[in-house]
């Protein structure tokens, strides 16, 4: 494709999308076979750009080429969150889950005859020539040597060579790299950098020299494809708050009309949405210790992205003032998040709290029933305006009251929707896609809230079996699978096998995770409540 064309296209892509955070640019590569630290890289490796450089923009003179390097004649460093989301990526466990998604996405890609993306075999990677009397032993290939059939692809992290013309030297491409310690060859990357922020991932499809190929090129942007897949769950980007600002300085400065601002406000986007706080106590300063359950109950929440806490134990051991710190903790260090408190003591208590719900979001209500208020409330904090939200329910001590509420009907919904899903996908993807696993993953936590135990722990089985034969031991979707499985073998009875799975679970979670991560201990409270089970019922 070349520079100048790739800078066309990324300033076609500026000018009809002025918002964009990031582009990628995917595709194959030359690399080097050795990086300056010794460390091999084989073809089918993936590597990721740290940074560009125009190894081919400078003076031609007579007999030599000298590169313009000064400060203004080089590209820029990437910013501050692609710096960011690399350094999580490079780190030790953010390159082992990577490593990990990509083998999986690789493998779905595999499946499908029509890429032909299958891995070429170690017979085809030769980085010497035998018509010229070559001879490739002189130069060890330690990990070559050891790879498999259907080896996994490592991803490699530096510097990439930019130019217009493809790199089929070795001599050259090693005084490139000597000169600057560049890892890969590539023709698109200077265009993109210097007009989106960007990040180059491409499949090493030839070593840069005289022996270029054909035969890795399908199997290198398959390798490109599913690190790009895997490299996504690592980017959120910033939310741009000087658009909220601004908007709110217009509305103070100008004098409109309520009806004029009303429909301002509805045209700004749900994430800049005025938050709520409704808890019908005040914090409680003097309340002191269980620091250890509410730095599990943030974890649980806000790093692994769980949807359900429960808080369980006798009367009268703080279970409501946990919750009450945790709301504080959220109103004051999550400013985005709106806090509703509805106390389960009873259906009219229930009831009588969606109103107030309702009155202070505003939500539109048929009538003034209280039973449709609940009904209204559901459908509020089910939409995009509701915003991110906390939802405490305390006192929920007759679980008939809850269900009734929160999960009879919605529930059973959400099992319709989502055997609909299920369904499509199980019909349109692979079996071990993720995306298919995850959608039978949520099924069978929707089984069981509606109490169809058997159909969730048939469910589980399946998507543990897949991601046990495709995911690494220690992969986050596995242990977490596997976590469910367990308790829907706890609920329906089947203790033994539930403490086989979890007492699997700690001891993965105990080598891979920090002692204080709230997952191990979460593991650990579950498999001694199982086994408490298991002592009852002898």
């Amino acid at each position: 494709m070349g520079k100048v064309h790739a800078a066309a296209a990324a300033s076609n892509c500026r000018a009809s999308f002025p918002n964009v955070k990031i582009a990628l640019v995917i595709g194959v590569c030359g690399v080097v076979p050795f990086k300056r630290n010794g460390d091999e890289i084989v073809l089918g490796d993936v590597i990721i750009s740290e940074g560009i450089i125009q190894y081919d923009f400078g003076r031609r003179l007579p007999g030599q080429f000298v590169p313009k390097e000064g400060p203004l004649d080089s590209l820029g460093r990437p910013n501050q969150e692609i710096r960011g989301v690399l350094a999580q990526a490079k780190g030790i466990r953010g390159c082992q889950l990577l490593i990990s998604e990509m083998t999986g996405y690789l493998n779905i890609l595999r499946q499908i005859p029509e890429l032909r993306a299958e891995y070429p075999g170690s017979a085809e990677d030769q980085k010497s020539c035998e018509q010229i009397g070559c001879d490739g032993k002189l130069v060890s290939r330690r990990r070559l040597q050891a790879i498999g059939p259907s080896p996994a692809p490592a991803i490699h992290f530096g510097l990439m060579a930019s130019g217009d013309s493809v790199m089929k030297s070795g001599e050259d491409r090693d005084r490139e790299v000597e000169a600057r310690d560049i890892v890969a060859f590539e023709m698109e990357g200077a265009g993109v950098w210097d007009i989106l922020p960007c990040i180059v991932i491409k499949g090493a499809c030839n070593y840069a020299d005289s022996h270029k190929s054909k035969v890795w090129q399908r199997y290198a942007a398959a390798t490109a494809a599913a690190c790009t897949k895997a490299f996504l769950s690592f980017w959120i980007s910033s939310l741009d708050q000087g658009l909220a600002l601004n908007f709110q300085n217009t509305l103070s400065l100008q004098s409109r009309d309520s009806s004029d601002q009303s429909q301002i406000v509805r045209a700004v986007d749900e994430r800049y949405m005025q938050t709520a706080f409704i808890v019908p106590f005040l914090k409680n300063d003097l309340f002191v210790g269980r620091d250890d359950v509410l730095a599990r109950l943030q974890g649980l929440l806000f790093q692994e992205g769980r949807r359900k806490a429960v808080l369980v134990g006798l009367r009268g051991i703080s279970k409501t003032q946990i919750a009450l710190q945790l709301a504080y903790w959220i109103k004051e260090k999550k400013q985005d998040y709106s806090v509703f408190w509805v106390p389960a003591l009873s259906r009219a208590s229930f009831e009588q709290a969606c109103v107030q719900i309702i009155d202070a979001c505003d939500i539109p209500t048929t009538n003034s029933n209280n039973a449709d208020a609940v009904k209204s409330v559901r459908q509020y904090l089910s939409s995009k305006r509701a915003g991110k939200w906390l939802l405490v329910v305390d006192n929920a001590d007759d679980a008939q009251t809850v269900m009734e509420y929160l999960a009879n009907g919605q529930i059973q919904e959400a099992v319709k929707l989502l055997e609909h899903v299920v369904a499509i996908r199980e019909k349109t993807l692979a079996e071990s896609h993720p995306d298919r696993l995850a959608s039978q993953h949520a099924l069978a936590g929707a089984y069981r809230a509606n109490g169809q135990i058997k159909e969730a722990v048939k469910l589980l089985e399946h998507v543990v079996a897949i991601r046990e034969k495709t995911l690494a031991e220690s992969h986050p979707d596995r242990l977490v699978s596997q976590h469910a499985l367990a308790e829907a073998y706890g609920a329906s009875g089947q203790t033994k096998k539930a403490v086989e799975i979890v007492e699997h679970v700690v001891a993965v979670e105990t080598e891979t995770l920090a002692a204080d991560d709230p997952s191990r201990q979460l593991s650990k409270d579950l498999l001694q409540f199982i086994r408490s089970q298991c002592s009852n019922g002898a």
